[in-house]
């Protein structure tokens, strides 16, 4: 086979691999409302089809042109590639690590103004952060008529879906059974992330705890503020539920507050039903809600430590939980 015929192949290679490639970004660009990058994409596309199929029908005309293209291609081709195989990351060291306080959280203490009494006690303690805290306490609260785009007919359906979250807390309680089934902990892993994901989750993961991922002290209710936490609790679960790029793309309305409280329902819904099915085999189980680094209605609240890439999770345990194998 001469040079000639092997460029041939290899430009219509080229030519099916990389346009293929252009034309998907091109339309994934499009579905996402990216109309720039659907341009960009599309004129590649052309540019790209064009230069390969000239020297599909010229492979001998301009032979060293192509063949530095072909190598220049060649190249590029493994350095992207690279990245998907990255090299093992190093264990964090968490020998060190201590506990974070959860009524130093943002969340905890914009909550504070609806409680002179603890924001007394906590400014007394943190003295540094009363300056910034009392001008975000000025700013207009979620769902006020005061905010830009606020909306008197759409506003009122993330507060109802806040509303419907608070009045669901009980939920998050119950019992185990009172006897403890034993159960296959690979099976019992696979049950949980199936049903998770038939009742709308992404993905589901399963961690250790370890001391430095518990809050040390509760800070997101007045009821409880300044309590410790819970921490007999052996396993995490995190249940991932994802949030939809167009809503989040149409910051700074309040599409992005619907889309939240929706994900919060819906991620409340998912674990309550997981924690009720761990229980139905005689394991304490407790849902909590949070977004990366919030919580409600936990009563063993963890630091966002554990979970620094998952939306959503609940915790579970026992003396001699399956979870404890699951991870080991």
């Amino acid at each position: 086979m001469s040079m000639a015929d092997i460029l041939t192949v290899t430009n219509a290679v080229l030519l099916a691999a990389s346009s293929g490639f252009l034309f998907l970004l091109a339309i994934s660009s499009w579905n996402e409302k990216e109309y720039r990058a659907f341009l960009i994409s599309t004129g590649f596309f052309i540019l790209n089809a064009l230069v390969w199929i000239f020297f599909l029908h010229a492979p001998k005309g301009f032979w060293p042109v192509n063949l530095l293209l072909v190598s220049l291609a060649g190249v590029f081709g493994f350095i992207s590639l690279l990245r998907f195989f990255p090299p093992p990351s190093p264990a964090r060291d968490t020998r060190n690590a201590e506990q974070y306080d959860e009524r130093d959280t943002l969340f905890a203490r914009n909550n504070l103004r609806n409680h002179p009494d603890l924001m007394k006690t906590y400014y007394a303690l943190h003295p540094e952060n009363e300056s910034l805290d009392r001008q975000i306490h000025q700013k207009p609260d979620f769902g006020s008529s005061a905010q830009v785009f606020h909306d008197p007919y759409t506003a009122p359906v993330f507060e109802a879906a806040f509303e419907y979250l608070e009045r669901s807390i009980p939920l998050s309680a119950g019992d185990p059974a009172p006897e403890r089934k034993s159960v296959d902990p690979i099976l019992f892993c696979k049950t949980l992330t199936g049903a998770a994901k038939f009742y709308g989750a992404a993905d589901l993961a399963f961690l250790q705890l370890q001391p430095h991922h518990y809050y040390s002290h509760k800070g997101r209710h007045g009821a409880s503020w300044g309590n410790r936490t819970d921490q007999t609790y052996a396993t995490a679960i995190a249940v991932v539920v994802p949030m939809r790029v167009a809503m989040i793309q149409q910051a700074p309305t309040s599409c992005v507050l619907q889309e939240s409280a929706q994900k919060y329902v819906e991620a409340a819904k998912i674990s309550n039903i997981l924690a009720a099915y761990i229980r139905r085999f005689g394991y304490r189980a407790r849902p909590i809600t949070m977004p990366i680094t919030r919580f409600s209605a936990s009563p063993s609240r963890l630091n966002p430590a554990w979970a620094n890439w998952a939306a959503w999770g609940f915790s579970c345990t026992g003396h001699t939980a399956p979870a404890s194998g699951w991870l080991s």
